[in-house]
């Protein structure tokens, strides 16, 4: 390819430079202002281990004038300010070498798919660099760490990952089924292996329903077949293996064939009649139900999550209520993206305590568009609650975009998004009721997953 062009999220799409993600993340939480101290010690802790603060010299041999941490994180800032002002700067090409890797520039890449923007590039000969999942294992990074960099390259390049999933019924050919997908095309970004304690087998099972309810209208009748898929897996531990391959080719062909090869490794190892009960892998088969995989599996913050449920599901009056507030936002048009589910709906989600009714909070050009600063009350039991839910007695509040759109503000639950527990723990605390403060107390109670800390 020649010199010229390129889209950003082309460039971000390659499993062995990772790096480039947890730089676009740094990034992108100084534009959005949000979470801008986890993506700042992610950042710099992936520049220290690398570099220990002092740039080497680039691939034509001109020494760098970052030599503290410091110095990059001023860098960082500085682009970003330059390309926010005056857009990419053609006069500042990424050099791109073998297989599009670039021999330095990463930062500007990563900038520039932060903020939309293509990137200028030229063509060299010599080989790129490489950053992949397994440095990031190398160094150190936990479980939580790697599954948010999976998170975040799906996040970025939506219609060129899928997420894929292998169940414990083959957890001795794991390794094979990884290396059969890269044997079709597809490269593998990274896996992350997950295990849940018999003690935890209803939250496990509560996570296998929200994986597949993907497509699903109707939250208490059209599981059936999961219900099925849930008998079989009680049969093992509660284990699976959660990666991200690369769509290979152009993105129409590259997905469809993405079913095809799914069905190619349940044959090869399904063993005897296990190939019908379909516990051998799960693909994501469309950018859309991919990006619900990587919600509901790769967000570290979900998992946590997950595990404080004692039932796989909810009481069915509580699915009915789901039901209802799907039905009334696809009557007013409104996509459940733009919303959050709030209040007493979320503990029970969490298995905290029962819910009284569904609430919820939308957008904020939504919210004027079509909608008030008050309560605005519906059938069904279920309420638009008065703007800015989020309260707390110190630290920062968040506002309502906040909540619905930054990743770990929020959970999923059968694909719809419930705002976090730690969140509603501190709006109950500001609030002081006595309702409000056993709530807190039930909060607290519930105990910190693994996916925390490992």
């Amino acid at each position: 390819m020649s010199n010229g062009w390129r889209n950003s999220r082309d460039l971000t799409v390659q499993p062995d430079r990772l790096d480039v993600l947890v730089k676009a993340r740094f990034f992108s939480a100084m534009s959005t202002r949000r979470n801008i101290a986890q993506a700042r010690e992610a950042y710099l802790r992936h520049i220290d281990l690398r570099t220990g603060g002092r740039e080497p010299s680039d691939y034509q041999g001109h020494s760098s004038t970052k030599v503290r941490l410091e110095d990059y994180e001023l860098a960082s800032k500085a682009l970003q300010i330059s390309m926010l002002r005056d857009g990419y700067d053609q006069k500042s090409p990424v050099p791109l070498g073998r297989g599009d890797r670039p021999l330095n520039g990463a930062h500007r890449i990563a900038c520039a798919l932060a903020l939309g923007l293509d990137v200028s590039v030229t063509r060299e000969s010599c080989a790129g660099g490489t950053w992949d999942m397994a440095w990031f294992e190398r160094s150190g990074y936990s479980k939580r760490d790697r599954l948010r960099i999976l998170f975040d390259l799906v996040r970025f390049a939506p219609a060129r990952c899928t997420v894929f999933v292998l169940w414990p019924h083959i957890v001795d050919e794991w390794d094979a089924a990884v290396a059969a997908i890269e044997s079709s095309g597809c490269a593998v970004a990274g896996f992350v292996d997950l295990a849940w304690p018999e003690s935890r087998r209803m939250s496990y099972e509560s996570l296998v329903f929200d994986l597949y309810s993907h497509g699903v209208a109707d939250f208490v009748e059209g599981f059936t077949h999961i219900d099925r898929k849930i008998g079989f897996l009680r049969e093992k531990p509660c284990f699976l293996r959660v990666g991200v391959c690369m769509v290979n080719g152009d993105t129409d062909s590259g997905w469809v064939a993405i079913p095809n090869m799914k069905a190619a490794i349940r044959m090869r190892f399904a063993a005897g009649d296990e190939i019908d009960r379909f516990v051998t892998c799960h693909f994501g088969d469309t950018p859309a139900e991919s990006r619900h995989m990587a919600r509901t599996l790769l967000l570290p913050e979900n998992l946590d999550a997950v595990w404080s449920r004692t039932a796989s599901q909810p009481r069915t009056t509580f699915l009915h209520w789901l039901n209802n507030y799907k039905v009334l936002l696809q009557e007013l048009g409104i996509d459940p993206d733009d919303c959050c589910i709030v209040g007493s709906a979320g503990l029970e989600v969490q298995g905290i305590r029962m819910a009284t009714d569904i609430d919820f909070t939308v957008k904020d050009a939504l919210r004027t568009s079509r909608f008030n600063a008050g309560v605005t009350r519906f059938e069904r039991g279920i309420d638009l609650v008065t703007k800015g839910y989020h309260r707390t007695v110190s630290g920062p509040t968040h506002s309502d975009d906040d909540l619905i759109e930054e990743p770990g503000m929020h959970l999923y639950f059968r694909g719809l998004k419930v705002v976090s527990p730690e969140l509603i723990r501190q709006r109950k605390a500001f609030s002081g009721r006595p309702k409000d403060k056993l709530d807190v107390e039930l909060i607290a109670a519930v105990s910190t997953p693994p996916f925390a800390t490992s």
